[in-house]
Order: structure tokens, then sequence, then C-alpha cells
């Protein structure tokens, strides 16, 4: 029977106080006023109920009861429930996501401090935003169509990666009759099937690791694959591998820019594997949009600076010589049809008079480029 007690029900309406507050995180902790993170900043919620004891323990147990289903009543007894309590006392942490209803999903991470159960709450907006409004290129919805390769979006947490894969994602599912596979831990946004039928499977509940999803996905007779996450060289490796057998890959990785993530994925595999890797991904690399989020001088709220790498045979030869992140940096500087860095964009948005050069140059690969840029 499902917990509804009064912290449990608070505990909801904190959630949906985040979700009005346009938070993009909330922090709970026992005997501790909760937190939420509003534009990048953590703000106290004051007035807001603080969990004490074992109230927070039990309104996640409750909150694991919750039918992840947008099209059921949000109240449902979910049969994950037991699976998903086993994994916890297994792990001392979980990760799952769920829905409630005429609020929003959350993306849900708990974990033990001290003998205490603590949660972290990330809102996933409902509607999945289009390239312009995330402040992105259309330019990468003409890389989502190539029928075959790698194609990665990184950036540190909280940068709004998993937004703009699903951005993509749904532009595909709009537009083209595809079998897209997802690989997702947790499932963050529920995809309907449109021109496209969506298999979206979640790390846990419904496969054991990325790895073995991704060998599973090939028999599954997929033309687009999603990995929400590329942890380690042997998914890395499966990725390349289904990108090089004609699929088109979407993953993601916590890399800060293009030269960066090529070398972070060679770095990956150990000295004798590196030759091979450097060919299969000079063949097969798409592109890399990297991204962060910028507080906004215009308005209130964030924005994204990004930089787009895209593979021609000019990258591929530099991606063959097996330079460092700095080199092929240096290299690809004046190479504009290929290669936007970071820097510019952050001139760009400056120059539009949405965020301020302060704020540029605190996260510029370049102070100096940014400032060159900007005078252009």
């Amino acid at each position: 029977m499902l917990t509804k007690g009064a912290a449990f029900m608070e505990f909801l309406d904190l959630l949906s106080t985040a979700v009005y507050m346009q938070a993009s995180d909330i922090i709970l902790k026992p005997d501790l006023l909760p937190v939420a993170r509003v534009h990048g900043e953590l703000r106290l919620m004051e007035g807001s109920r603080i969990f004490v004891g074992r109230e927070l323990e039990e309104s996640v147990k409750a909150l694991l009861n919750l039918d992840d289903d947008e099209d059921s009543a949000g109240r449902v007894p979910d049969p994950m429930a037991n699976e998903r309590l086993q994994r916890w006392m297994e792990q001392k942490s979980l990760d799952f996501s769920f829905f409630l209803r005429d609020v929003g999903r959350f993306r849900v991470h708990v974990f033990m401090e001290r003998g205490k159960w603590c949660v972290v709450a990330r809102t996933i907006p409902n509607e999945i935003r289009s390239l312009e409004e995330l402040g992105l290129p259309e330019r990468l919805f003409d890389l989502v169509r190539q029928p075959r390769g790698l194609f990665l979006v990184t950036g540190p947490t909280g940068s709004g990666k998993s937004t703009t894969l699903n951005t993509l994602v749904n532009y595909l599912n709009e537009n083209f009759a595809k079998h897209i596979v997802t690989i997702e831990d947790p499932i963050e946004f529920h995809h309907k099937n449109l021109r496209s039928v969506i298999s979206q499977r979640e790390v846990g509940s419904d496969t054991i690791s990325f790895r073995q999803a991704l060998k599973d996905s090939l028999r599954e007779n997929p033309d687009v694959i999603l990995v929400g996450e590329m942890r380690d060289p042997e998914t890395i490796g499966a990725a390349i591998t289904a990108a090089e057998t004609g699929h088109l890959v979407l993953g993601t990785l916590h890399t800060k820019g293009g030269p960066e993530t090529v070398s972070r994925i060679l770095d990956a595999f150990p000295a004798e594997q590196q030759a091979q890797v450097t060919v299969q991904l000079a063949s097969n690399l798409v592109g890399v949009v990297s991204q962060q989020l910028v507080p906004r001088s215009d308005q209130p709220g964030r924005i994204a600076a990004y930089e787009l790498l895209t593979n021609s045979p000019a990258v591929s030869n530099i991606i063959l010589a097996r330079k460092s992140a700095g080199q092929m940096r240096a290299d690809l500087s004046a190479a504009r049809e290929v290669f936007t860095p970071m820097d510019m964009s952050l001139a760009t948005l400056v120059k539009q008079g949405k965020i301020s050069m302060a704020a540029a140059e605190a996260r510029a690969y370049d102070v100096a480029e940014v400032r060159r840029f900007c005078a252009l």
C-alpha cells in the first residue's frame, strides 16, 4: 500500500515548487532546509519542510512505487519497485526517473550519507525545445541526417547534453521513418512513436549495462542508436563499431571540446589498441558538439555556448596524425568551415548582448581569443 503521509505529500509539493521556481535540481537531506539550483545558483527553499528522522527514506520508498507512465494517474503501484529497492540494497545508490501528473518528469538520484538517505532530483522539461530555443545551430540537424557514423554531444554535468540529444531524436522522429533505439540510465524524456519507431531501454530495468544493450541493439534492426553515457572503453568501442557497421550512433561524453573529445576517446584504450581505434574514429566520426550553459545578462536564465567540430578529410587526417588536443585545436583554428570554437560562440553571445564579457572570459579557452572575436 502506498504511503500518503504528510511528509510524502510535502515531498511531492517540493518537486512542484522546484518546477515553479524554474530550478534545474533540488537537493534534499535530513535535518536540513531543501536547496534548489536556479539558473546555476543554489538557493535555500525558505519556508519548506525540513525532513527529519526517516521521513525522506519513507518518501523515497513511496516514490519508487509510483508508476512511471505519463498516461496513468501517476499513483499505480510500479512492478519495478522491488527490483529498484534490491539495487539500492546492493549499491547504496540508485537512479530512476518518474512522472508526476500535472507537474512533469524528474530524474532522481538517491544516495547514503552517514547512514541517512539523501536525494537529488533533476527537473526534466515537459516540452522538447527547438535548437533555436537552446541556442544551438540548425546545422546539427544536417549532421544527424547522416545514415551512419558517430555523433557526440559533450560537456560538463548539467550542461544540457540530454536536452540536446532528445531534441535531435525528436527531429528524427518527426521527419523520418527509422527505428531508434535509446539506451539510458535512467530514461528521462519519453518519446511517442511518430514517423519513427522508438525503443527506449533503461539500464538496470531493461538491460544490465550500456555495453550489453549496445551489443543487443545490433540485433534489433536499428537505424539510430542513442547511448546515454559512454563511460568505459568497452562501451566506447562498441559504439564506434556500431557506427562502422552502418548505424547512426548518438552519444555523450563529459569532455569540454571537440579536440579534447577525440583525445579522450583515444586515451581510453590501451596503447596496443589505439592505432586501430584511431583509424575507426577518423573514418566514422560525424561530428562533436560541446556545450556549456552561461548566465544571461539580458534576462533571467542561462544560454548555451557551443563548439562544433565536423568531420572532413582534413579533420580525419588530423585525427590520424594522433596529435594532442592542443595541437589539434591550433591546426583547426583557421578551418571555420569545419570548426566553430567555443571562444567564437562566447564572443558572439557577448556581441548580441546576451551574456557579459566577464561571463565569457570565465568560460573561455583563451581570453585573448574571445576579445579578438569581439573586436571583429
